[in-house]
């Protein structure tokens, strides 16, 4: 375990259940099955939220290729121009080291561009608000971030749940808005890695996501990407997947056919503290 203890004060310590293994089931490694669909959430290391140490060997046992992460601009940058990646260059080196391949949300403000963030992480806060000097430092972090990981990571996505109002600060949930912001992301991933695997959408899943993601796609979204992505929390998601997973491909075939659907996050947290930080 880390010996650097985050200073949030919801920190998780997992060890304080006192849960001991007891048993295992025959598994194959992670690293010796060529390639399946399942993939795990690595989400909102960029605000201490776990240890990711102890989840390595668990991973390397586990089976599941993938991994969702988030790039944390707040995190990367603390001083204007200068980027630390040296704590997501850990993450991104210790799944693919167990077999896990990372693909990276790209997210979410920074207060040095930002005055009005409720949270030092800036969650939920679009640089796209903040005017031409804002979206330049925006670019810039989104290009750095690609040109660093681009030999590790090849998968972008562009923010999380802009179809709710807490992850679209400071003006509130605009379809139109996420599809500009969605191409100018895009641009940039491109700059420096043109094969780039571009996902988007990333919209909590509900009756209030059809019409966001029509409103979305008219504005041009579907053009820039290649996958989308949907979060179906449920506390029984099999009940409705079926259903809503062939709305949202009849929805996209609409658009662009070839658009191909991942599930990006499912669940719920062990605990919570009520701080916004929780979510991804």
């Amino acid at each position: 375990m880390s010996t650097d203890t985050p200073t949030n004060p919801h920190y998780f310590d997992p060890t304080q259940f006192g849960l001991t293994e007891v048993g295992s089931v025959p598994h194959r490694d992670t690293k010796d099955i060529k390639s399946n669909k399942f993939g795990v959430g690595f989400e909102t290391l960029d605000r201490d939220m776990f240890y990711p140490e102890p989840c390595y060997p668990q991973l390397a046992k586990l089976g599941a290729r993938w991994a969702r992460i988030q790039s944390g601009w707040s995190k990367c940058e603390k001083e204007k121009g200068v980027y630390d990646f040296a704590w997501l260059d850990a993450i991104v080196d210790g799944l693919l080291a167990v077999g896990v391949q990372p693909w990276m949300s790209l997210c979410f403000g920074n207060t040095l561009y930002m005055d009005d963030p409720a949270f030092p992480s800036a969650v939920g806060y679009v640089p796209m608000y903040y005017g031409d000097q804002v979206i330049a430092a925006w670019d810039r972090y989104v290009q750095a971030v690609v040109e660093h990981f681009k030999d590790r990571v090849t998968d972008y996505e562009v923010w999380n749940e802009p179809n709710i109002g807490n992850f679209w600060q400071p003006k509130g949930v605009n379809p139109e808005d996420y599809a500009k912001f969605v191409t100018m992301t895009a641009t940039s991933v491109r700059k420096k890695l043109p094969g780039a695997t571009m996902i988007g959408g990333c919209v909590a899943w509900g009756g209030y996501a059809t019409p966001f993601l029509k409103k979305a796609f008219a504005a041009g979204m579907a053009e820039q990407l290649d996958v989308l992505t949907y979060h179906p929390y449920r506390d029984t998601p099999e009940l409705a997947a079926d259903v809503e997973i062939k709305a949202l491909r009849s929805l996209c075939d609409q658009y662009k056919p070839a658009l191909r659907l991942w599930q990006g996050e499912v669940g719920t947290p062990s605990i919570h503290g009520g701080h916004h930080d929780f979510l991804c």
